[in-house]
């Protein structure tokens, strides 16, 4: 089966931190011919927006315009005339927008959300202007309806987004699938290591609290609230570690003891790589109080290290952590509450046992539900099944 396969930028880890590599790399293990095709839009199309950004109040982007588009659109139909595809796999539903009309072949795209649900939703969205938001909106439209007319899907990494295709865009429920994310480049443990892993954690956690943090945007990931559940634990006496990687917060001075910050870790870089590995082993719980979340890889690798994780129940988190299985979600209030956060992180440091188990099936639910291989082979089946422009001609 011959795939291309279309993604805004370069094919390496740093594309959506390593997501679309694992999926160009897993249609590939299934033994699927994929072409990869990297759109780059001209130099000038990026100095214009960035012009704009400095001049306006509000942000603007043309990279979802019509020039843009027909410049896709013609690096795409170049493409399909260089070979016989069988069916186009987009990431991002940008791409997806741009195929050509009557290409005949099936459009399936992988996504974390739509615009429906997102201009609401994060913030930096508010500040898009007239026109940037409707070439937006109109993008995601005409996606949904190629991928949908000719016969392919939409794979949605979760039911929060797959909803939102069915409501606000009548997409039939029959074209959208939920195919959650997988763990980006993690090292692979033995059971025998993630039960020794455990143990330590264990054998520490009354002596010792570590809680990791790990993001970029501090302030929509919830940093704020996470100094709050520090500062939380220091009040009730509870001796504890907390880890910051991703970025470089300020640090309350009465923290400064017991927050240690890391800054960005790359996983490209093997000695970073190793910082991280060890902050996820040594935490007894990961914990990302996120405000506005459509899918975070990070809970799938804190899952996979057999590391409970600790959010709020908001976008897409209900299809990446499940309540009791690999951690817990908490409702989001205003103001912000974190005193059940940290009942919950007591009750468990109080019960080995209960810890324990908890870790098992959070390193169970990262093995079965939130591996590339879980992905793919879900992808690679709704791909199949639905036909490909081999079968359909």
């Amino acid at each position: 089966m011959k795939i291309l396969f279309i993604l805004e930028g370069d094919l390496d880890v740093r594309n959506w931190s390593g997501t679309t590599l694992s999926l160009y790399n897993v249609l590939s293990d299934h033994g699927m011919k994929v072409s990869p095709l990297e759109i780059h839009l001209p130099k000038y199309i990026r100095a214009i927006n960035k012009w704009k950004r400095k001049v306006s109040n509000r942000s603007g982007d043309l990279s979802r315009g019509r020039l843009c588009m027909d410049y896709r659109r013609n690096r795409i139909q170049k493409a399909l005339c260089q070979d016989d595809f069988d069916a186009i796999f987009c990431v991002g539903s940008i791409d997806a927008s741009a195929i050509p009309e009557n290409c005949g072949i099936p459009v399936y795209y992988y996504t974390d959300g739509t615009m429906a649900i997102m201009k609401g939703y994060y913030s930096e969205f508010s500040n898009w202007d007239f026109q940037t938001l409707k070439d937006a909106e109109d993008a995601e439209l005409i996606a949904a309806t190629n991928a949908q007319k000719t016969g392919g899907g939409i794979l949605a990494t979760s039911q929060w987004a797959a909803d939102s295709f069915i409501r606000d865009y009548g997409v039939k429920r029959s074209s959208v699938y939920v195919v959650r994310i997988g763990a980006n480049h993690m090292k692979e443990y033995k059971s025998s290591d993630i039960n020794r892993i455990i143990s330590d954690r264990i054998q520490n956690i009354k002596s010792m609290l570590r809680i990791l943090f790990v993001g970029v945007d501090w302030e929509r990931k919830g940093g704020p609230d996470f100094l709050e559940l520090c500062r939380m634990l220091k009040k009730k006496g509870i001796h504890y570690h907390a880890d910051i990687a991703g970025c470089t917060p300020e640090i309350p001075n009465e923290l400064k003891t017991d927050v240690e910050v890391h800054g960005f870790l790359s996983k490209a870089n093997p000695a970073q790589k190793k910082i991280l590995d060890a902050l996820y082993q040594h935490a007894h719980f990961f914990i990302l109080p996120t405000h506005a979340e459509c899918t975070a890889v990070v809970f799938c690798e804190s899952s996979a290290y057999a590391l409970p994780s600790l959010s709020y129940q908001t976008g897409g988190l209900g299809s990446i952590i499940e309540n009791g299985t690999n951690g817990f979600l908490f409702p989001l209030n205003n103001p912000v509450n974190m005193s059940d956060w940290v009942n919950f992180i007591l009750m468990l440091q109080a019960s080995p046992k209960k810890y324990r188990q908890l870790c098992l099936s959070s390193y169970d639910f990262a093995n079965h539900e939130l591996t590339w291989k879980s992905v793919g082979n879900k992808i690679v089946k709704i791909i199949t099944e639905r036909g490909t422009h081999a079968q359909q001609s």
